[in-house]
């Protein structure tokens, strides 16, 4: 068996240091592979022998973090913060915990403290924005991954993260060509400066369906798909372009993958049923709507919905009405988007003159938000 230069020179390395050294390098040299459980691992066993290493908790308590162990990743780096000088990095840090607990208010405050301790640390910047970005505030998080980029002009993952925020027009309006146009330069820097970037490539390949440039997006998600074959996110988002650009039977495909590697992922099954539809295939199509339901009831009110637009297309005016009443018993129809849509959708084209369904249309309108 042959082990590369750098892992020969890293193992003769770990032979000259003792114990501790030994646990806390190999957890580093882990940590840095991305092997954030084998990291874990042995910087656990570091500290049984220095417990007092902040170093070695500031390694694992990113090492928790990066796995989605946040209570611990916190745990470990505000252990850091009491015992330790003044740290950006490690600010920074706690303000990243806090923004994937959604805690923004405090991810804001401790990333704040990070800026003000260093200026310039774009990591800090793009953290922020991460966390703006999450609020919904897409000028202020377009602000800080432009701060980011300006410190560090090769910062990959900071040129990713404005391209997704530039999808959104300021806070005011859906994005438009221009702003999506500018995304797509910001996901070819970051691929540029990271090529093995799979999230790049697969937002790439988002931005050009966002403006119905499905060829060169079909061409972007193949390359993500072939990047990484792992992840069920790259699937998801070429069989929604396949969906979109009318090649529905390749859309499904897509989302079968999806549902394999990931059987939780309700949007799958709600849009692989609506794939079916579209081909007439009208009783799969429900099965799929009520899969999504079983694997998350929250998607419970947009399947029943779906159903009885299935329910109609198959002339089946009983089960239509039955599955339309549950969702205004979910009060699905009170919102005024949803109820326009109820008006304007053409799955129920042949009963718009049909007594039962005007009646019901009379009944949900009165319940319509103003």
């Amino acid at each position: 068996m042959k082990f590369s230069v750098v892992f020969g020179c890293f193992m003769l390395a770990c032979s000259l240091l003792s114990a501790q050294d030994l646990y806390y390098q190999r957890g580093v040299y882990n940590y840095s592979l991305g092997n954030y459980e084998n990291a874990i691992e042995d910087l656990t066993q570091s500290l049984e022998i220095t417990p007092k290493a902040l170093d070695t908790y500031y390694y694992r308590g990113y090492s928790y973090l990066y796995l989605g162990y946040h209570k611990q990743a916190l745990k470990d780096l505000m252990k850091v913060v009491k015992n330790g000088p003044e740290n950006e990095e490690v600010y920074s840090a706690v303000g990243h915990t806090y923004s994937e607990m959604g805690d923004y208010e405090k991810a804001l405050k401790w990333l704040g403290r990070a800026i003000e301790l260093n200026p310039k640390f774009a990591e800090a910047y793009n953290n922020r924005g991460v966390c703006y970005h999450r609020m919904d505030d897409f000028r202020l998080a377009i602000q800080d991954f432009d701060k980011a980029v300006q410190i560090d002009t090769a910062y990959a993952l900071a040129y990713n993260n404005r391209g997704s925020a530039r999808y959104y027009n300021q806070n005011v309006a859906a994005p438009n060509k221009n702003d999506v146009e500018l995304a797509i330069q910001d996901f070819v820097l970051a691929l540029q400066y990271n090529p093995k970037m799979t999230l790049a490539m697969r937002n790439r390949g988002v931005a050009n369906r966002i403006i119905g440039n499905y060829e060169e997006a079909l061409k972007n998600l193949d390359k993500a798909i072939e990047m990484d074959a792992t992840l069920a996110e790259n699937y998801l988002e070429r069989a929604r372009t396949n969906a979109q650009a009318g090649k529905n039977e390749k859309a499904i495909e897509d989302f079968m993958t999806v549902v394999k590697l990931n059987p939780a992922n309700a949007d799958a099954f709600i849009e692989m049923g609506n794939a079916k539809s579209k081909l007439g295939y009208y009783n799969e199509a429900i099965e799929d709507q009520i899969r999504a339901v079983q694997v998350n009831p929250d998607y419970t009110t947009l399947a029943y919905y779906n159903s009885a637009c299935n329910y109609a297309l198959m002339r089946n005016k009983n089960a239509m009405l039955d599955y339309l009443e549950k969702c205004r018993k979910k009060k699905y129809f009170k919102e005024r988007e949803s109820y326009k849509r109820f008006l304007q959708d053409t799955d129920f084209e042949n009963f718009r003159t049909d007594e039962d369904f005007l009646k019901f249309q009379q009944r949900v309108a009165k319940g319509v938000k103003n």
